[in-house]
């Protein structure tokens, strides 16, 4: 019986060729070159069969076609906006998480804008919003169908009045790197704030921006305990309102708890009211720096609490139908040099 050639041998199930030692019993060079030809059209065939179902195509005119589909016409593109969400139900109450059944709103609006907006910087809408439409999703550009905005504001809600309420209670969707430079914006200058309306109460003088940030970070440590749900608390800075309204609360956190010994710096004013206001009036007032009459009316020179301003400013108007005057000479009475 003929073997195989010289010095090849074939291996039918794999498609190889490897060598082998020769023998002499191998058949001539011709019968494994047929042999050889025989098995590679064989194969070419076999994987020609299969070839489609492995390299899906699609005709071309179905490829052209599906460039083609129309675009849905309820959706708007924006690129490059700052988002303000808002998510209510159909009972007109807010949400802040993606609990079932709840709707969520969505304005596009240009970067910075917004908190200029809420602090009362900026007041035109047109240089708030990149578009006045509401939206279900502004990355996907879904407008909001008006049954569903009725359901959720109420029947008698305008497109303006929901803009309004989403820009000032909704949430800033802003990237991570953005919030915390912002963030790191508006500590800064709460402390800064802080630091120039405050003063040790003996010596009046100002503390350092560096013992203001040591005073806030111990009371935004320190645990709330049983009983004190309605006393000034402080719990870090956020990026839902302004720096001055943050200061404003650290202050009265600061001087209720005494982190450190301080107060708020005093106002200086001048007061001018006849003589018979006097007696009413230095009831709000701390300390007289100078005073005196003049054509029947008394004034004054002194200082008074921050937070009892308006009341001696009121008591001046009423008592006098707006003849009489409260003046601002300073809004912080600090002394000389900072405190270390």
């Amino acid at each position: 019986m003929h073997g195989r050639p010289d010095f090849y041998r074939s291996e039918l199930s794999l498609g190889i060729l490897t060598q082998t030692e020769p023998s002499p019993h191998d058949a001539p060079p011709f019968l494994f070159y047929f042999h050889s030809y025989h098995i590679l059209c064989s194969f070419l065939l076999h994987q020609h069969h299969y070839l489609p179902r492995y390299l899906p195509t699609m005709p071309i005119n179905q490829t052209s076609r599906a460039n083609k589909l129309a675009k849905p016409s309820n959706q708007i593109k924006l690129t490059n906006v700052a988002i303000v969400r808002l998510k209510k139900d159909k009972g007109a109450r807010m949400f802040t998480n993606n609990a079932p059944g709840k709707k969520r709103y969505e304005l596009a609006c240009y970067k910075n804008k917004v908190m200029e907006y809420r602090s009362g910087v900026e007041t035109d809408l047109d240089e708030v919003l990149q578009i006045q439409q509401v939206f279900t999703n502004v990355s996907k550009g879904a407008v909001a169908p008006h049954a569903d905005l009725q359901k959720s504001f109420g029947p008698k809600s305008t497109t303006e009045s929901i803009i309004l309420e989403i820009l000032q209670k909704g949430e800033l969707q802003v990237g991570e790197k953005e919030r915390n430079a912002k963030l790191e914006q508006t500590h800064t200058e709460v402390i800064s704030i802080v630091a120039s309306k405050c003063v040790d109460p003996v010596s009046k003088r100002v503390y350092t921006p560096t013992m203001i940030e040591k005073a806030l970070a111990e009371l935004s440590a320190k645990k709330r305990e049983e009983g004190e749900e309605d006393v000034p608390k402080w719990s870090g800075v956020t990026d839902k309102k302004s720096s001055k309204a943050q200061a404003l609360e650290a202050i009265k956190a600061l001087v209720y708890h005494q982190p450190i010994a301080i107060a708020r710096a005093r106002m200086r004013l001048r007061v001018v009211a006849p003589k018979r206001v006097k007696e009413r009036a230095m009831e709000f007032i701390e300390k007289v720096e100078d005073e005196g009459y003049e054509g029947g009316n008394w004034e004054c020179t002194a200082f008074v609490e921050p937070g009892k301003y308006k009341s001696i400013a009121d008591l001046v108007a009423s008592e006098t139908k707006g003849k009489g005057r409260v003046e601002i000479i300073d809004t912080a009475v600090v002394s000389e040099g900072d405190k270390s």
